[in-house]
């Protein structure tokens, strides 16, 4: 008998904190939010969590109105340099996935990554993002490695 009332203890608690969430929840990006927060999880849990970085442009402005002070961007020759080792990592067939985890190590924020992912569309006319997403596998042990990368850089540096 007693572990019916815990059972029926602990739905209460679940039926009284869905009703809840479902009461100050008003539409499906504010409930994926609030999920994300309760489950301790930032989404899909693999790098593709971070496709915002790769938008270039589109992010690179979204962060400037989030803060007055100047951000910290990668020089000129150093995006050229990136995008063509990525570029480099990623045709033909095979990847050189230790390349592609040493030039992420190298960016600093997901403000110097879009500047890169920017470079590489302009020149390539070609998502990184999806040329990533052809050849390494979110579950992959790249994947993950790239997951963990991009998780501990802040979205930008200011100086």
């Amino acid at each position: 008998m007693m572990n019916r009332k815990i059972i029926i203890g602990g739905s209460l608690i679940v039926v009284a904190t869905t009703t809840f969430i479902l009461l100050k929840v008003r539409n499906n990006k504010q409930f994926e939010a609030l999920w994300n927060k309760i489950s301790n999880n930032k989404g899909l849990g693999d790098y593709r969590d971070y496709e915002d970085y790769f938008s270039g442009n589109a992010f690179i402005k979204a962060m400037r109105k989030k803060t007055s002070s100047p951000m910290i961007l990668l020089k000129d020759e150093y995006v050229t340099n990136y995008r063509k080792q990525l570029r480099e990592a990623l045709k033909g067939l095979g990847t050189d996935e230790d390349k592609i985890k040493e030039v992420f190590n190298r960016i600093n924020s997901g403000i110097q990554l879009a500047q890169v992912a920017e470079s590489y569309y302009s020149h390539y006319k070609r998502s990184l993002f999806a040329d990533l997403l052809d050849d390494i596998s979110p579950d992959s042990k790249t994947g993950k490695d790239l997951y963990r990368i991009l998780s501990n850089k802040p979205k930008y540096n200011t100086v």
